[in-house]
């Protein structure tokens, strides 16, 4: 048996909204976590009023307002929760004396990089003088084919075979297991 109780058309949301945002306000102050989210919250419980029942009509929107409400303060808090559990609590000046003595500690050691400079170096010079022209034009110089073509006097299809080709002689002599087929 249903009863005949007034509903309300959905556009009494946005009057419900506009009449208790105030409270609301109040409300999230006193039982949100971070107290610095409250006009992000009572957005969302607006941006909720709006997505949940716009064609539909509701009995008493004040009611429904403060239900939405309380979900997104449920979602807000249990999220502020999360994130304190995963954060790191400490002390900031020790953590900036701990960085700038731990830089301190790290030694790079580069002597690697300075191995595969001078592989690439050698492998370029192994290449005809029209590749590695080609190569660094493009690579170093940031220049195009053509640019490239019109320099060289050839084609941008003879210095795309250059670069090609120098690529793959590169690769194979750095690494000598890769062989093209």
């Amino acid at each position: 048996m249903q009863q005949n109780v007034p509903k309300i058309p959905a556009e009494s949301f946005e009057q419900a909204y506009k009449e208790y945002q105030a409270e609301l306000r109040r409300f999230f102050e006193m039982q949100a976590h971070e107290r610095n989210s409250v006009e992000d919250l009572v957005q969302k419980v607006y941006v909720q009023l709006l997505r949940g029942r716009s064609r539909e009509t509701v009995r008493e929107p004040k009611k429904y307002l403060y239900r939405c409400a309380w979900r997104v303060l449920y979602e807000e808090n249990r999220r502020v929760r999360r994130d304190q559990r995963r954060s790191v609590s400490g002390d900031a000046e020790r953590w900036d004396l701990l960085a700038r003595y731990g830089g301190a500690l790290w030694v790079e050691d580069d002597s690697h990089t300075e191995l595969a400079l001078d592989q690439c170096r050698r492998a370029l010079e192994k290449l005809p003088p029209t590749h590695q022209a080609a190569l660094l034009l493009q690579y170093r110089d940031g220049r195009t084919y053509e640019e490239i073509a019109r320099d060289m006097k050839v084609t941008p299809h003879a210095v795309k075979k250059y670069i090609g080709r120098a690529l793959s002689e590169i690769r194979n002599q750095l690494n000598p297991t890769n062989v093209d087929p």
